[in-house]
C-alpha cells in the first residue's frame, strides 16, 4: 500500500507538542507506523521517531533541540 491523499494528519499545538493521528477513509485505518509499531489514534512524535505510511514509505522525524524517545 501506498500513501494516500490523506493519510495523516500532523500537528503541532500551542505548547509545541507534535502529534500525528492516522485518517480513517471509508472505513479503513491508514497504515501508520511509528517505530515499527501500528498507530490508531493521536500520538505523539519524538525527535528521531521512524513513520512508515503504507508499506515502505519511512520518514524520519527530525525535531532540532528536544530529546529523542527513550
Amino acid at each position: 500500500m501506498g500513501i494516500r491523499s490523506a493519510h495523516a494528519k500532523i500537528s503541532k499545538d500551542e505548547e509545541g507538542t507534535i502529534t500525528i493521528s492516522p485518517i480513517t477513509t471509508h472505513g479503513e485505518d491508514s497504515a501508520c507506523y511509528l517505530n515499527g509499531d501500528s498507530i490508531t489514534e493521536k500520538t505523539e512524535l519524538k525527535h528521531l521517531d521512524r513513520l512508515t505510511f503504507g508499506t515502505n514509505n519511512m520518514f524520519v522525524v527530525v525535531i532540532p533541540g528536544t530529546d529523542p524517545r527513550e
